[in-house]
């Protein structure tokens, strides 16, 4: 499946999976998140691991990558005008060494 595909798949995860891979994102372990939603450590895994299954991620770090990624073009799609590629690109006032 190529990564077109997976992002797309994004759109099937429940709003309980979205909510709690952007905690992980966040940097919350299993065991934070598990005290945030009062349910096992186990329970936030297993969610993490059907989202992963469901998109195709090959791992967790790949999960989280690609909910970035839809993040990203979710966003582009719905404020254009906050999507910028000039923020992407360095100032010219920066001061950064030529290679």
């Amino acid at each position: 499946m190529d990564s077109t595909a997976k992002l797309s798949r994004f759109g099937e995860l429940t709003p309980l999976q979205r909510y709690i891979l952007k905690l992980y994102g966040q940097g919350y372990s299993f065991r934070q998140i598990a005290e945030i939603r009062g349910v096992s450590q186990d329970s936030i895994q297993h969610t993490v691991f059907r989202a992963r299954i469901r998109v195709g991620a090959r791992n967790s770090r790949n999960l989280i990558f690609l909910y970035g990624a839809w993040i990203a073009l979710r966003l582009a799609k719905e404020r254009p005008d906050a999507v910028t590629t000039k923020a992407l690109a360095p100032s010219e006032d920066a001061n950064v060494p030529s290679v």
